[in-house]
């Protein structure tokens, strides 16, 4: 079994090698190479440092902005777009309806039933309907579409005919 050399060991024949060889000079013809290839890698190293930092630049610049994208589409990732009109309940003439915010969240609509209320004007807002802020009546007529849940899906307002003041 071959056993390494102890460092102390090294060091010694180290120091004798470097004791014998100061007598001898190297050729100058040799060193004049030698320094010409430190010069060159020295050189090569040093173009390469710009390509470098400016790629370590642009990593920095794409991590800055691909943080806050990020970030934006994980916070928004849940929040379900908001359909125009409710379709998703094809036994009921659903012309006229629209869809109540949030329904877009509840569970897939599998039966529904429409229920006349009369809601107060402030009311309308929470469903999303816009209203004049000098409306004349203090409630109007509407149709919910009311889910299998019992959350209203959809809203449809009522206009009262101007014959007979009830509604169709």
């Amino acid at each position: 079994m071959i056993t390494p050399p102890r460092d102390q060991d090294v060091l010694e024949r180290l120091r004798e090698l470097a004791d014998a060889s100061r007598e001898l000079q190297p050729s100058a013809a040799v060193e004049a190479r030698l320094m010409r290839e430190f010069q060159r890698a020295h050189a090569v190293r040093i173009e390469r440092r710009p390509a470098l930092r400016s790629w370590l630049r642009a990593a920095a610049a794409l991590a800055v902005l691909a943080i806050p994208v990020g970030f934006l589409a994980l916070q928004t990732r849940g929040i379900p777009g908001r359909p125009s009109a409710v379709t998703a309940y094809p036994g009921a003439a659903l012309e006229g309806f629209v869809a109540v915010p949030g329904a877009a969240a509840l569970p897939r609509l599998e039966s529904a039933r429409i229920v006349r209320y009369e809601l107060p004007i402030g009311a309308l807002p929470a469903y999303g309907v816009e209203i004049v802020p000098d409306a004349a009546r203090p409630a109007v007529e509407a149709e919910l579409l009311v889910g299998q849940d019992g959350y209203a899906r959809a809203i449809r307002l009522v206009a009262a005919r101007a014959d007979s003041g009830s509604t169709p």
